[in-house]
């Protein structure tokens, strides 16, 4: 670029057209005076169109944060309602094992009697362990007019006199959810019974494949998931 500069110059000086370092164009004040008029007028508006965003921007902002506030007031709202659900759910809950416990029938008494089985058919009642071929347990049950009259069915649990749990799947023993601890239990034998509302006698028969073992048997009756009458027997 300086060549080039260099060139004119010497172009100039060859054929006396004269050079001059500085500018000496004058557009006079009247054309300066309309380019500043027109610099001021286009520097007005571009600071009109900035304050209008900056107001544009400060009003999305508020409602920017309007919006995050009524988002947290719904998530807060969301938060309660939840709590209030989980709350009903859990007196629903409550209110439905009062019932389901309301439901189940009391044993007011019960007895159980081993017995020997002749090769007639006949049974022979017996006290001796080693004896015995057949355990039947005989209970009465209180008046229950809250359960809905039917079949009702029963489970008996018999404990041996080392706390073993008598059990054998293939005699009719199985398992249950114990509706007041929530844990899932064996129970040794079932039955069922026809139940009006009034006192039942009933007896549930349950014959063990084995020899029983001398000592005292504990027995547990249970209806509608709940322990409805406790004894011992030997």
């Amino acid at each position: 670029m300086k060549d080039k500069i260099n060139a004119v110059h010497e172009f100039h000086e060859a054929f006396g057209l004269g050079i001059k370092n500085e500018p000496t164009a004058n557009i006079g004040k009247d054309r300066n005076l309309l380019r500043f008029n027109l610099m001021k007028e286009e520097n007005e508006e571009l600071s009109s169109s900035n304050q209008m965003l900056t107001s544009e921007n400060t009003m999305l902002s508020t409602e920017n944060e309007a919006n995050r506030k009524k988002i947290s007031n719904l998530d807060s709202v969301k938060t309660v309602l939840v709590s209030k659900t989980e709350d009903l759910s859990n007196e629903n809950t409550k209110l439905s094992s009062k019932v389901e416990m309301a439901e189940a029938i009391k044993i007011n008494f019960l007895e159980v009697t081993g017995y020997d089985i002749k090769d007639n058919g006949n049974e022979a009642k017996k006290s001796r362990a080693s004896k015995i071929e057949m355990l039947r347990t005989c209970f009465t049950t209180e008046s229950n007019y809250v359960t809905p009259a039917g079949e009702k069915e029963f489970l008996v649990r018999y404990t041996s006199p080392s706390g073993e749990l008598l059990y054998v799947e293939d005699l009719g023993s199985g398992t249950f959810v114990n509706k007041f601890t929530g844990k899932t239990e064996r129970y040794t034998a079932s039955g069922t019974a026809m139940y009006n509302n009034d006192d039942l006698n009933a007896c549930l028969d349950w014959k063990p494949n084995f020899q029983l073992s001398k000592g005292i048997y504990k027995v547990e009756i249970f209806n509608n998931g709940f322990n409805v009458g406790n004894g011992e027997f030997k």
